[in-house]
């Protein structure tokens, strides 16, 4: 049953699903996302006769208040399409990789023998004899 606050009838969730053969729970997603304008008194949503006529004559409800953006701007006859185009990024020359020919090993002996005295180099980076 609705209910008039201030000259204004209002609904209940429940009785608002039911006027518009939908479930509480979608009348509810309608609410949290505009597509139905309401507010809530006390905690329950209040839906006025209003905004049930104009969800039903719109298909669905914009945020249609006074000073809201949508009530400055009425919605287009026809919407529009809009064609995307998109820009050919310029294709960069990967220079080739280079690989090491020395093994991890060597590299490693290369870079001690640096830091070491010549005689001590030496041993370092020949290459050991093989036993046989």
């Amino acid at each position: 049953m609705p209910k008039e606050i201030m000259g204004i009838l209002t609904y209940t969730a429940d009785e608002t699903a039911a006027i518009l053969g939908v479930t509480k729970r979608t009348l509810i997603s309608y609410l949290k996302t505009g597509k139905i304008v309401a507010g809530k008194i006390g905690g329950r949503w209040a839906i006025t006769e209003k905004q049930i006529k104009d969800f039903i004559t719109q298909g669905s409800l914009i945020d249609n208040r006074p000073g809201s953006a949508a009530a400055m701007f009425p919605p287009a006859s026809k919407p529009r399409k809009v064609r995307v185009i998109r820009k050919e990024r310029p294709v960069q020359e990967e220079e080739p990789l280079e690989y090491p020919t020395e093994s991890p090993g060597e590299i490693m002996r290369r870079e001690m023998a640096e830091d070491m005295p010549p005689f001590m180099a030496e041993k370092l980076t020949s290459k050991p004899r093989k036993k046989g």
